[in-house]
């Protein structure tokens, strides 16, 4: 969560010259020490700070040490009260400070919330409370900025402030969550924790969840109805009214899509077609969920694809063919039919050769066929005039004479073959 800047007056120093600031690099210093004796002589020995790994430039002035720590994720100035063993965060915001340097209650920083390294100045009063120079309460001050105690009504000095006890406890407070990676409508548990610094209990846990919502106890639940991010925030307040708090992003992962299915089917315009001409087919389907048909696909079954509710292929051989259509839901969910189609090759053309035998006023017909037809019709002609039908016929002659007889015989494909021969009368 980013910190905002409360407005502030501050007594400012300002340098002329733009001040050219070379970032101390974050090394790991160790814990620092407070001996009493000079060096080497016997004293005790009393760690200062529990965050050793981010320190930068410390000084020091009677019971008070100034210094950068790096905790929050930029450089901020603290101060740590080596009698009364408290610690104060002097400045929090998302800008860098650097360089503290106190004396008495003065303490003076490089500054650079402004784009620029600026020196300014915080006066401080008593070990509990500092606030920077500005008009006193009441008199149109703008506040003090984020996580800077502000300064009590009376500016007197106040006496030496006892170590942690009752009346003056401090507190750390963090939680967890579970699952980690909740989705809509998931309930979250939460399970706040806190660390107390003197003889203090707590009083009440008040949780935020970010939507709106609150609740309360050291453990909570609750569902969130829409995905995003949401800051959680947990007040820890202690029996003595001091308080503590923490704030974390917790994301809402969207609701798993639906899943969706589909029944697919195929009509078509014939089951049997000759070769090269057009069969035509139609999908459609069923669908069961919140989805829609993206894409049809076709495979024809001969190695040819189509694409569309709606298609034509003509086959170039005979054969029996299994066509597939494959409908594609806007979910990825896919659903198929299969259909055959027989292609049926013509029959080849036949032929044939006739032939006439004769005996007396008897006439008999014959038919050699080649190809897989039959003889539908035989016709004949005798030459006088006169014709007759069937494989056997009988004919008279009125005179005599040399006549032409004729004979078609008509196959089932409509192919035809003709003989003919002479018939001499005499009477």
């Amino acid at each position: 969560m980013s910190k905002s800047r409360v407005p502030v007056t501050y007594l400012i120093v300002f340098i002329v010259a733009v001040i050219s600031i070379a970032v101390i690099a974050t090394a790991a210093p160790q814990s620092g020490t407070l001996t009493s004796g000079e060096p080497g002589m016997p004293g005790p020995v009393r760690a200062l700070e529990v965050f050793p790994n981010n320190l930068s430039h410390a000084d020091i002035s009677g019971n008070r040490i100034v210094y950068s720590d790096y905790r929050d994720g930029d450089w901020e100035i603290f101060l740590f009260n080596h009698t009364s063993g408290r610690e104060y965060q002097l400045t929090n915001d998302s800008y860098d400070q650097m360089n503290p340097t106190i004396s008495c209650d003065l303490v003076a920083w490089y500054d650079n919330s402004t784009g620029a390294w600026d020196l300014v100045l915080l006066k401080l009063h008593g070990d509990d409370a500092t606030y920077p120079v500005c008009t006193g309460p009441g008199e149109g001050r703008p506040g003090c900025p984020a996580g800077v105690v502000c300064p009590p009504t009376s500016t007197q000095t106040t006496t030496q402030t006892p170590g942690p006890g009752p009346g003056n406890c401090s507190c750390t407070a963090n939680f967890t969550w579970s699952p980690q990676n909740p989705g809509v409508n998931d309930t979250v548990n939460f399970t706040g924790n806190t660390t107390v610094s003197g003889d203090c209990a707590i009083q009440a846990w008040a949780w935020d969840f970010g939507d709106g919502a609150t609740g309360e106890g050291g453990t909570a639940s609750h569902a969130y109805a829409a995905e995003g991010t949401y800051t959680v925030t947990l007040d820890v307040t202690l029996d003595d009214d001091r308080a503590c708090n923490i704030s974390r992003d917790v994301t809402v992962s969207p609701p798993p899509a639906e899943n969706c299915s589909c029944t697919a089917s195929i009509a078509k315009d014939r089951d049997q077609a000759d070769p090269e001409q057009p069969v035509t087919f139609t999908g459609s389907a069923t669908v069961d969920g919140d989805c829609d048909i993206q894409t049809w696909t076709w495979n024809f079954g001969d190695g040819a694809t189509g694409e569309g509710e709606t298609v034509s292929h003509a086959y170039a051989a005979a054969g029996t063919y299994m066509v597939t259509l494959t409908a594609t839901l806007d979910d990825g969910t896919t659903c198929q039919a299969t259909t055959d189609v027989t292609v049926v090759a013509p029959p080849e053309p036949c032929s044939c050769s006739a032939s006439i035998t004769t005996g007396g006023n008897s006439f008999h017909g014959e038919a050699d066929i080649e190809g897989d037809c039959s003889v539908t019709g035989w016709a004949w002609d005798f030459g006088d005039g006169t014709t007759g039908s069937g494989q056997d016929v009988t004919h008279d002659y009125a005179a005599e004479g040399t006549y032409t007889v004729t004979l078609v015989v008509t196959l089932d494909d409509g192919n035809t073959c003709q003989a003919t021969t002479q018939a001499f009368v005499v009477f």
